[in-house]
């Protein structure tokens, strides 16, 4: 540690917030459930390596219930249980900025997971577990990395497509990789081929070369949004439901309303949440690209 931290005194990093870079970490909260997770009781594994776990806790049968793993959101819980039996667990971290940025390398999220699971396949791993996230890592921690930082027992492991998919702000994120590799828990990179616990210092290098790209891309992003200002636009970033831009004679950018959507607005308030949900769900009807949410409905509900 003491190495790292003279290396970046020699570097002088400094922290540089763009106020105008928007970062679209998913608006959809958490659904309300009608238990809570208290213990793992007992697990099985698929054909094809995939996992299932028996859970007990309040609002569950006296016996437990059968969750897929995808469907578990006690990651901390099982854990532990896999720990106290020697199954290790390797968690994939598959990232993506929600910025659109001119980046000739950047990779999908299913290409990174692709090359995840590959690599993944060719270690000593009884379980594979996979997060895939669209949100920025520059101003904090995303939650799923937090999550996963949490969880992680010794023996475990982290591994990111490419050390800049893990983090662009190496200030924030020292402090993590340092205290995970101190409870064993080792850090690699798929495409650059090192981990944190043998190769710190190009560890950190990569960090601050995407630091340095996204300072870039957030200084062109100031100046395009102020030329929208300087242009009239009523409105810069992304519209809220119901709402879409239209292009105003003088060449500047005006809201107005979007009719379809404001149709789906229309029948979720005349909807209850539930019936909503169920009825957009069987009918494929999507908010920009993604499913409705009973969260995501109530939020609409109160639009307009």
């Amino acid at each position: 540690m003491e190495q790292v931290q003279q290396y970046l005194s020699q570097l002088q990093v400094t922290e540089s917030l763009s106020e105008d870079v928007v970062y679209d970490e998913s608006d959809e909260e958490p659904e309300a459930t009608d238990f809570e997770i208290t213990g793992c009781l007992n697990h099985r594994v698929a054909a094809d390596g995939s996992f299932s776990f028996l859970l007990c806790g309040r609002g569950l049968k006296s016996g437990g219930e059968w969750f897929r793993d995808d469907d578990c959101k006690c990651e901390y819980i099982l854990a532990k249980y896999l720990h106290a039996r020697n199954l290790r667990t390797l968690y994939g971290y598959c990232r993506v900025s929600s910025l659109k940025q001119d980046n000739p390398d950047a990779v999908s999220l299913d290409a990174q997971e692709a090359s995840l699971r590959a690599e993944a396949a060719q270690g000593p791993f009884n379980r594979i577990k996979i997060f895939k996230i669209k949100a920025s890592a520059y101003r904090g921690i995303p939650s799923a990395l937090q999550d996963i930082a949490d969880s992680a027992q010794p023996g475990s492991a982290i591994l990111i497509y490419r050390v800049d998919r893990l983090s662009r702000n190496i200030n924030l994120y020292l402090s993590l990789l340092d205290e995970l590799d101190q409870r064993d828990i080792n850090i690699g990179s798929c495409t650059d081929g090192i981990t944190y616990r043998t190769h710190k210092i190009d560890f950190m290098q990569l960090i601050l070369n995407g630091q340095r790209e996204s300072q870039t891309n957030g200084d062109k992003q100031r100046m395009a949004n102020q030329f929208k200002r300087d242009r009239g636009d009523e409105h810069i970033g992304g519209t809220r439901y119901g709402l879409m831009y239209y292009r105003k004679p003088d060449g500047s950018k005006g809201l107005c309303e979007n009719a379809e959507e404001q149709q789906v607005l229309t029948y979720v308030q005349s909807h209850t949440v539930e019936h909503s949900f169920k009825h957009f769900k069987h009918r494929g009807i999507v908010k920009r690209g993604r499913p409705w949410s009973r969260d995501m409905l109530k939020r609409a509900g109160a639009l307009r």
